[in-house]
């Protein structure tokens, strides 16, 4: 008994440490229609009841599973383990929210961004053509067959809900050679790319193209969080931090959010410096343009949610 006490107390602990973030919770959730709090909170003390390394490493830094949790809330992605979307992991002796291919797609067709999306790879013995632009691409394969040779590569093909089809496809070079820029995959067996290849594969391709379609505040969250917080290899925004200015019309923009959504403004600047790596800016108009962006797009996306919520 005395040993199943010693063993119960530490994930007790790190239950009634998410629990302590209830209100930080709700005051970031970008969609309070699907993520409830006592859920979350409930998938995320199961993750930690699974794995071992994972609730070391919650205990070991107490302020990464608590800016995990917030990033749950502030992107608007379930834990639950049965939908497969985010995950919970240790990495870099840190616990982050890892989100998967399906829950990117997952995002940006509950964002309207797109109807549907599908990530697939091609085999040396598939056939497979490019049907030009507006159009799926052909694939024909068996997939029952264990001798379908190589991996050529991968595609995504995402349907805009104007019908539009949009497909980006990626040699198995260009993946490998993001993957060789991961840290996770050159520092050690636990790698998701040396346990779940194929998967990842799928996740590389699905990242670059999902930059090509509609833009949405709630995906644009997901990928920038993507981008400075997780060690993929997979630098999708193509920008990088400068001491530039902002300007005044996007400070405007801003200010202009923070009273039509009521945000305050250290509360949503704590959030952005904590869990997705901006600057504790003590104004809008010590941001970056960068960050500006960002920040414009977390209060888009507030505004939409709260425009939804009178509506219903």
């Amino acid at each position: 008994m005395y040993q199943q006490n010693q063993q119960l107390a530490p994930i007790q602990d790190m239950n009634n440490l998410i629990l302590s973030q209830e209100v930080v919770f709700n005051s970031v959730n970008s969609a309070p229609n699907d993520i409830a709090f006592y859920r979350e909170a409930e998938f995320a003390t199961q993750l930690l009841q699974a794995n071992d390394f994972l609730l070391k490493t919650a205990i070991s830094n107490r302020d990464s599973l608590i800016n995990a949790i917030k990033n749950v809330a502030a992107i608007g992605i379930s834990l639950n383990p049965a939908q497969k979307l985010a995950y919970l992991v240790p990495r870099d002796r840190q616990v982050k929210l890892d989100i998967s291919y399906h829950g990117l797609i997952w995002l940006a067709v509950e964002a309207g961004a797109i109807q549907w999306a599908q990530a697939k790879i091609v085999y040396s013995a598939d056939d497979y053509k490019n049907t030009g632009i507006d159009s799926e691409p052909f694939h024909k394969y068996n997939p029952f067959d264990k001798k379908r040779g190589d991996i050529l590569g991968a595609y995504v093909v995402a349907k805009t809900s104007k019908g539009d089809f949009l497909t980006h496809e990626m040699s198995i070079d260009e993946i490998f050679s993001i993957r060789a820029r991961s840290p996770s995959f050159k520092g050690g067996k636990s790698s998701p790319w040396k346990t779940d290849e194929a998967a990842m594969i799928k996740k590389t391709v699905v990242r670059q193209g999902s930059t090509y379609w509609p833009k949405v505040a709630r995906l644009r969250t997901a990928e920038d969080y993507l981008n400075t917080q997780m060690d993929q290899g997979i630098d999708l925004s193509g920008n990088t931090h400068t001491n530039a200015v902002v300007n005044d019309k996007d400070v405007n923009v801003i200010n202009g959010l923070l009273d039509e959504t009521q945000t305050d403004w250290l509360d949503l600047i704590g959030y952005a410096s904590n869990s997705l790596g901006m600057g504790n800016a003590e104004t809008p108009k010590d941001l970056t343009p960068d960050e500006a962006t960002k920040i414009i797009g977390m209060l888009e996306h507030k505004k939409e949610v709260m425009k939804n919520a009178q509506a219903n």
